[in-house]
């Protein structure tokens, strides 16, 4: 190794003494030599540090004795970094040997205002699945992983990007020093999450590129660093990063357009953390501010022209959703609009949006006209003939079936997506608790065979997650059932083919409570389940018998 090498890869390491050693060890078998690693350890209590220190002497080790956060534990590995670019890597991945040698081929390929490389990054969980490319950002300010959750291929083009993920990302040293400002190269006060967004749109101003090396791949445990700090720590650390970045970044018009997805995300934060939520919004507005002034006099380019050259507009309807939101109306105008905006907000993209009207004669479909959604007119035949035909028309992998009157909160697919698609395959939905609307207090929980649940009528909520296989293995809606308990009906159905869900603890839902004449009618043809269909599924059954012995008794009468 070269005195002065040619890459420093910044590592900063919190408590991951179970990911480190497969992590330097894969860079031990890097066929790019002229590297050193430069380990920041934030405070760690896990003897990783000793670890490193004893099985991988080569490392140089900084401990700063505290857990400062991703993006300051980077500025800090930066600073004693020797190299001319610097990589910087999390400590819950492993990188393919040629990694370092396939983010220099295309640094080098780039030019002079190349500042940024990124990696394919990829799940440890699921390899042929793609964790990142890059970023991508939204005109509704989503900030979300460019092909995530896609088909890893090998035949990807190495195509310019807006900016990389710091997960596995490649930056020049030069560019770096021109766009520091006085909270870091990162921004320190973002702690975790957004840092890397923040700092490519910075960047993109100064006009400096990115692109993408398909060939340097690394696999990572997806949110590994993060898993240990409760259920709402992600989303919260995203949301008041999300206002930092659009008001040092964004043009007005877009700050403008941000404002109602950043006062929701505020409600929301405000309702997993309490109070102390606000103060922490009006500090991370207050330095996004701060900071503004300074990203002006570092721009090259407009802000507008950096907004419209790479900020792709949320268009639900758009190819190849990767989920699918079904809301069902009859005479819901007066919320309706609500529960669609509610769908259209949500953090990840793609999605579509199908309203199905079931032959309302209020102004329901004239609101669901306002929206970018698809629309589907039907006579009046019942909620569940409508989410069929919802579904039929559905286009993405998974389904959520959204009542017209409820509302979902913006991290409510990304919060299920994460719990779902790194659960066994037998997991066939995820469900959240709910809040009832009027009640900022009472949280109620989703979950199948809750015995509170089934006694009220709602063994699961609808707006469960839900994979598309699974629905039609289990037949759809119980099209019989017009008025009510389809849900119910269908998440035995579920189970009966050996099917679970898992569950996410926060209140991601607002529902409204309908009376009980609204299930009255179905309530009678749930409990008469056939015998046959009893026999058929017995786990269900002795769930009745287990859960409500008062129900089961009237099942097993009116089946006889």
């Amino acid at each position: 190794m070269s005195r002065t090498p040619r890459v420093s890869v910044v590592i900063v390491n919190w408590n991951c003494k179970k990911d480190l050693p497969t992590c330097l060890a894969a860079l031990e078998r890097q066929t790019e030599r002229d590297f050193e690693v430069v380990l920041v350890d934030n405070g760690s209590t896990d003897d990783s540090v000793a670890m490193v220190r004893r099985d991988f002497p080569s490392v140089r080790v900084i401990e700063v004795g505290a857990n400062l956060g991703f993006a300051e534990g980077c500025n800090v590995g930066i600073a004693h970094a020797r190299g001319e670019w610097i990589a910087t890597l999390n400590p819950d991945t492993e990188a393919d040997p040629r990694w370092l040698e396939e983010l220099l081929d295309i640094a080098r390929e780039g030019g002079p205002r190349l500042g940024m490389v990124q990696s394919r990054i990829v799940f440890r969980h699921a390899p042929d699945r793609t964790n990142s490319t890059g970023v991508h950002v939204f005109r509704n300010a989503s900030f979300v992983d460019r092909s995530f959750d896609m088909p890893a291929r090998d035949d990807e083009p190495a195509d310019e990007i807006f900016c990389a993920s710091a997960g596995a990302a490649l930056y020049r040293r030069s560019m770096l020093e021109e766009v520091r400002l006085p909270t870091g190269y990162f921004d320190k006060t973002f702690f975790m999450y957004f840092e890397d967004v923040d700092l490519g749109w910075r960047c993109r101003l100064a006009g400096w590129s990115a692109r993408y090396a398909p060939k340097a791949v690394v696999t990572h445990t997806f949110h590994g660093s993060s898993s240990g700090r409760g259920d709402t720590f992600v989303a919260r650390q995203c949301n008041y990063n999300r206002a930092r970045t659009l008001l040092k970044n964004a043009s007005p018009g877009l700050i403008a357009r941000s404002l109602p997805r950043i006062l929701m995300e505020l409600g929301w934060s405000l309702r997993a953390q309490g109070p102390e939520a606000l103060p922490i919004y009006f500090r991370a507005a207050r330095q996004g501010l701060a900071e503004r002034p300074r990203v002006r006099k570092l721009a090259q380019v407009p802000r507008r022209a950096v907004e419209s050259r790479w900020f792709e507009r949320r268009t639900p309807g758009s190819s190849a959703p990767r989920i699918s939101i079904v809301v069902a109306s009859y005479n819901y105008g007066r919320f309706l609009g609500e529960a669609i905006e509610s769908a259209l907000a949500q953090t990840l993209p793609p999605i579509e949006v199908i309203v199905v009207d079931d032959g309302s004669t209020d102004d329901s479909r004239e609101i669901a006209k306002r929206y970018p959604v698809k629309l589907i007119e039907q006579a009046n035949a019942g909620v569940s003939v409508a989410r069929n035909r919802g579904a039929r028309d559905a286009k993405g992998d998974y389904i959520v079936f959204l009542d017209a009157d409820d509302v979902l909160e913006p991290e409510y697919l990304a919060r299920c997506w994460d719990a779902l698609r790194t659960a066994p395959p037998d997991v066939a939905y995820a469900y959240t608790q709910m809040r009832m609307f009027g009640s900022e207090s009472g949280i109620y929980e989703s979950g199948p065979f809750s015995r509170k649940r089934i006694l009220e009528g709602n063994l699961v909520n609808v707006s469960a997650f839900l994979r598309r296989k699974a629905f039609e293995e289990a037949g759809g809606f119980d099209e019989s059932l017009r008025l009510g308990l389809e849900d119910a009906d269908l998440w035995v159905r579920l189970l009966a083919k050996g099917y679970r869900g898992v569950f996410v603890k926060e209140p991601l839902l607002r529902y409204r409570r309908h009376g009980r004449s609204r299930n009255s009618l179905d309530r009678a043809q749930v409990e008469a389940l056939s015998w046959r269909r009893r026999i058929a599924y017995p786990r269900l059954y002795w769930a009745d018998i287990l859960l409500s012995p008062g129900q089961a008794a009237r099942a097993w009468l009116r089946a006889r």
